[in-house]
């Protein structure tokens, strides 16, 4: 896990680091606050802890998907919601980075009743913002069971479920705060 931001909101979202030079995060964080130069963003991998850095990178261009759009009342988490981070240089992989394994296209989309782990920096049980990263596991369940539960957008978005960690159980890959790695 990593922390991404602008240097004055370091640890504000999160991220996968997918290459050793791109990071996949969220569009949300930097639509409409994005700084001038993209230099200003900078990624820590390897962080577990809101207080510690990790590693720092420079990140010199943001790609934020085209078909992405602000929140709105009416939709609360807009489809699209990607953002790939270059970094200026190479990530070192180490025992506390490395990049995280991603299907080569739908056909490898992992089947419902797959595990999957999610983590973030998220509300903790005292609905304060957690100072750990978080982590479970969940498992990912059909978009038909998904459409069943509410969920829109469903062509962008990776479905899991578990009850035993959610009121509601839902998690949805790609939504906002989700944070499905």
């Amino acid at each position: 896990m990593l922390g991404v931001g602008p240097q004055s909101r370091v640890g504000e979202c999160g991220g996968s680091l997918i290459t050793q030079r791109f990071v996949l995060s969220a569009a949300h964080c930097f639509q409409g606050r994005l700084p001038d130069q993209p230099s200003s963003v900078r990624v820590y991998l390897g962080r577990h802890h809101r207080m510690s850095k990790g590693t720092e990178y420079a990140v010199e261009e943001v790609i934020i998907h085209p078909d992405w759009l602000l929140p709105t009342k009416l939709v609360r988490a807009p489809p699209n919601d990607i953002a790939l981070l270059r970094l200026s240089k190479d990530a070192e992989l180490s025992s506390t980075v490395s990049m995280v394994c991603l299907p080569s296209g739908p056909q490898d989309s992992p089947p419902p009743g797959t595990r999957a782990l999610f983590s973030g920096w998220g509300m903790n049980e005292n609905s304060t913002l957690s100072d750990e990263l978080q982590y479970n596991w969940v498992h990912i369940i059909s978009l038909d069971e998904c459409k069943e539960r509410g969920a829109k957008h469903l062509e962008t978005n990776l479905c899991t479920y578990d009850k035993t960690i959610l009121k509601d159980g839902a998690i949805i890959g790609g939504s906002m705060g989700s944070g499905l790695e």
